[in-house]
């Protein structure tokens, strides 16, 4: 178990060793987000439903489906398998006392959890955004504010 927790901690420091690139991914999932908010936002701007579909159903649709999408969805990478196989690293997991699959699943883990830290602050920091800069964003009383969070 111990090795599995040295992975997961090297895994941890390698996501931060290319800052900009970490930076850029980071604000790329932020854009997305927002886009599809002010895209729904402005649709729904002219109606009150759109294929049976209320304002405040779809913007919870969408940031459940945005979320599930980052805990399926990893972080960018350039290693797999495939690469393994091809370069011919896969050979120091034979032959060392750590399991291929725990060691794919230790990282992959860690990678989620950096993903999941960074949805629940994002999340947090646009629904502050958009409760400060728009006048009836969320209403209270039409959608339960402790679902997004």
């Amino acid at each position: 178990m111990r090795k599995y927790l040295t992975v997961f901690a090297i895994d941890w420091q390698n996501q931060f060793i290319y800052r900009l690139n970490f930076i850029l991914w980071r604000l790329r999932n932020v854009l997305r987000v927002l886009m599809t908010y002010f895209l729904w936002t402005s649709i729904f701007s002219s109606q009150t439903s759109v294929f049976g579909y209320t304002r405040e159903q779809m913007v919870a649709y969408l940031l459940l489906a945005l979320f599930v999408n980052s805990l399926v969805a990893s972080a960018p990478s350039n290693d797999n398998v495939g690469g393994e196989v091809s370069n011919g690293t896969l050979n120091n997991f034979l032959v060392k006392p750590i399991g291929y699959l725990r060691y794919w699943f230790t990282r992959d883990l860690s990678s989620k959890l950096l993903n999941i830290i960074f949805i629940c602050r994002k999340r947090f920091g646009i629904i502050t955004s958009c409760l400060v800069f728009t006048y009836h964003v969320l209403s209270f009383s039409d959608i339960n504010f402790g679902t997004f969070i």
